[in-house]
């Protein structure tokens, strides 16, 4: 799902910049984002953390916190649905990069590094 995230963003980042020409695919990825951002909340339950999962502990033990950046996550990303829907490119893109700035707000604190 995360891997299908970044690529919804970089997609989106192509698509309003005019490098890729398919402006109505700007809408599908938008809502797939609303859609992803609305799933978030029920694929983390304490303890679902396996083997591969970079997950942190601490999700589980600050879970009003992640909570929190999750619900600001899913928030963004409806942002950035209705925000789409409105066809302005420059506002569209400055959600795009709300969404991204929400990411990073839950990785840095709940996600352990990648094993090299």
């Amino acid at each position: 799902m995360m891997v299908a995230n970044q690529q919804h963003i970089a997609e989106m980042r192509a698509l309003l910049s005019g490098e890729i020409s398919h402006p109505d695919d700007i809408q599908m990825h938008a809502d797939a984002l609303a859609d992803w951002g609305w799933m978030l909340a029920g694929l983390f339950p304490e303890g679902s953390a396996g083997p591969t999962s970079r997950t942190m502990e601490d999700a589980w033990t600050m879970e009003e916190d992640f909570a929190a950046r999750v619900k600001a996550f899913r928030d963004a990303t409806w942002a950035l649905k209705t925000t789409a829907e409105e066809g302005d490119n420059a506002a569209t893109l400055a959600a795009v990069t709300a969404v991204n700035g929400t990411c990073r707000g839950c990785h840095t604190p709940f996600r352990k590094p990648a094993t090299p």
